[in-house]
């Protein structure tokens, strides 16, 4: 990339959110925030209705305050979402010439006979995209614009669950990714893994379907959590002392039915343990275990599933819980491994696909296919306080987390 070349940041995915961030678009506000303090670049968004791209000052990312909580919800037609989601946020806090581009650039009604041009790239810049967008209509513009006007494009890919392990998603899902990414790994100059595992499962796809990889290198996610300075205990907990922490959007892959069988067993068993809290929104194709899980007699104190707690009171149970537990059969990453160590804590985790690479020596392991290995490690470290105090000892003294601005560094030194 020559100095005078811009890389040009998507922020689609993150403006068309609705709710509060998961995993993926949390890293995506924060490398992007980080991003911005670099030379060269820039941001845009992709207009879906007049099939364009627009430019985006760096000041819309005031729109996102903390990295925690995607903008306001908006029942307007997805044609029109976008616009009327910034425009009430940005008369608040976005600076006045942010507000007067958005309303210029992002008004949909119209918009093809408004728009000078349909994108602002020029000849060897190169577009990155942090997530894998719902319209594939968005990678074909970008191939053509990649054929036509010379851009280049890096895509930072978080991982490919819905092709290698289709039973943990919808049907719809496996053949949007297959149909995406056949596209996308003939096109692209390079692509950015967040682990070793998501660039092994690429190169796997890529072989099963005779398509020469571009590059693929590994970066690392940022692990730098926001501090809240006053954590505040749910209400939610009612009267619960002694916890465990599970954070994970409650859904089929993050494999919170081996809980239930590990507590179950330890019921029948006569083990006592202490009560595990799910903060998480719900997910998809887990209907069945929520039901088991809030009926059944013997556990259903036992295992607490909450999805409205805000960053005060997450802050308070991570710092607050005995330790963390995470069962996923399948991740890209692992933020919550991560942010378990952040916070000091030991993490109880599955052995599968990327997490030994997040908790590294400072995690204890288990089969996400094991309930009773689940359930005796969870025995074991409840009601062995000293030993968890050792594995915290161990997490404050020797890990060390790469920052967001740092991930970000990486992310701009392996594009340039």
């Amino acid at each position: 990339m020559s100095n005078k070349s811009t890389i040009w940041v998507d922020l689609t995915h993150l403006l068309n959110w609705e709710g509060r961030f998961t995993g993926i678009e949390r890293l995506e506000y924060n490398v992007a925030k980080h991003l911005a303090k670099l030379p060269r670049v820039k941001f845009f968004s992709y207009n879906q209705s007049a099939r364009a791209f627009n430019e985006l000052p760096a000041e819309t990312l005031h729109i996102f305050a903390d990295g925690y909580g995607g903008i306001k919800k908006s029942s307007a037609p997805r044609n029109v979402s976008l616009l009327n989601k910034i425009l009430p946020m940005a008369k608040k806090i976005a600076p006045r010439k942010v507000r007067t581009f958005i309303k210029k650039n992002l008004m949909i009604n119209d918009a093809a006979s408004r728009l000078v041009v349909p994108h602002p790239f020029i000849a060897g810049d190169t577009v990155f995209v942090a997530a894998t967008f719902s319209d594939v209509g968005f990678l074909d513009n970008l191939i053509e614009l990649k054929k036509n006007a010379g851009v280049k494009l890096t895509y930072l890919v978080h991982d490919i669950i819905p092709i290698v392990r289709p039973n943990y998603v919808k049907q719809w899902d496996t053949d949007h990714f297959s149909t995406y990414y056949s596209r996308l790994m003939p096109a692209a100059d390079k692509i950015l893994a967040v682990s070793k595992s998501t660039k092994n499962d690429l190169l796997e796809f890529c072989e099963s379907r005779r398509i020469v990889p571009p590059s693929i290198e590994v970066i690392h996610e940022g692990g730098d959590f926001n501090i809240v300075k006053n954590p505040v205990r749910p209400a939610e907990l009612g009267k619960i002392k002694d916890f465990l922490l599970c954070v994970g959007t409650f859904e089929v892959r993050k494999n919170y039915t081996i809980l239930y069988y590990a507590y179950k067993q330890a019921v029948r068993e006569g083990i006592k343990l202490p009560p595990i809290v799910l903060v998480g929104r719900t997910g998809w194709l887990v209907n069945d275990i929520q039901h088991i899980i809030s009926k059944d007699p013997e556990v259903k104190d036992l295992i607490l599933h909450f999805d409205s707690i805000d960053d005060k009171g997450l802050a308070w149970v991570f710092k607050n819980c005995m330790f963390t537990v995470q069962p996923s059969f399948y991740e890209g990453w692992g933020l919550p491994v991560d942010e378990s160590l952040h916070y000091g804590k030991l993490c109880l985790s599955s052995d599968a696909s990327s997490l030994p690479e997040v908790g590294q020596d400072f995690t204890e392991y288990f089969s996400p296919f094991d309930s009773r290995e689940c359930m005796e490690k969870i025995a074991y470290f409840a009601s062995h306080p000293s030993e968890v105090k050792k594995r915290e000892e161990k997490i404050a003294k020797k890990y060390k987390p790469v920052s967001w601005q740092q991930s970000a560094q990486q992310i701009y030194e392996k594009i340039s």
